[in-house]
């Protein structure tokens, strides 16, 4: 199973959940990963579950499943651009739904995949800026205009803007005046799971 954190300016911190998402299995680690949930909450960490259309399926369809994840309120749900009929935004029941319910989190804006509908309405309690998106588009003398342009059209549809693929400091200074709610990259690596609260505490 994959494990990937996240670190910001604060205490945005996450656990990407990888693996088998169609079992109910998915619960036990979640409950063995985040036993002692009062901590999570109380250092105010979030983690990632990667929602597939076969999570989306379970979470909808079975109410034991939902209400399960729903004690956890510090998960949120993980999509990226390739999600089927993300470009149909609000139109898309099944996200429509699941949105009203959990946190929803794009993981890749920029990536090519979709277009901005899904972002504009509303769907994402996060956004995240694609890593390849933004390693290629700092190299543009343009890029300032560019991010700046990105963050005024999507900070009114979503509540954090994370910029992906900070894996040099090069990149972390010229990102750093742009005041991204967090950073994910290389610099941070990933620590293991008992260790998660000394990230914010540096």
């Amino acid at each position: 199973m994959a494990e990937k954190f996240l670190a910001g300016e604060t205490n945005l911190v996450c656990r990407k959940l990888d693996g088998d998402d169609t079992s109910p299995s998915i619960y036990s680690r979640i409950q063995q990963y985040f036993a002692d949930k009062n901590s999570v909450i109380q250092h105010k960490l979030f983690a990632w579950l990667n929602l597939t259309p076969q999570v989306a399926t379970l979470l909808l369809d079975r109410d034991n499943y939902a209400g399960e994840l729903l004690k956890y309120p510090f998960i949120e749900l993980l999509i990226n651009e390739n999600y089927p009929h993300l470009n149909e935004g609000k139109d898309n029941r099944g996200l429509l739904s699941l949105s009203q319910v959990y946190p929803l989190v794009l993981g890749n804006l920029g990536a090519g995949n979709s277009t901005m509908k899904a972002v504009f309405d509303g769907l994402f309690t996060r956004v995240m800026l694609d890593k390849s998106f933004i390693q290629q588009q700092i190299m543009h003398r343009s890029f300032e205009l560019f991010i700046r342009a990105i963050q005024a059209q999507i900070s009114p549809c979503c509540n954090c803007i994370i910029a992906g693929g900070i894996d040099t400091a090069e990149i972390l200074a010229q990102i750093t005046p742009f005041d991204f709610h967090a950073l994910q990259g290389c610099l941070w690596p990933a620590v293991p799971i008992n260790q998660i609260t000394t990230l914010v505490q540096r």
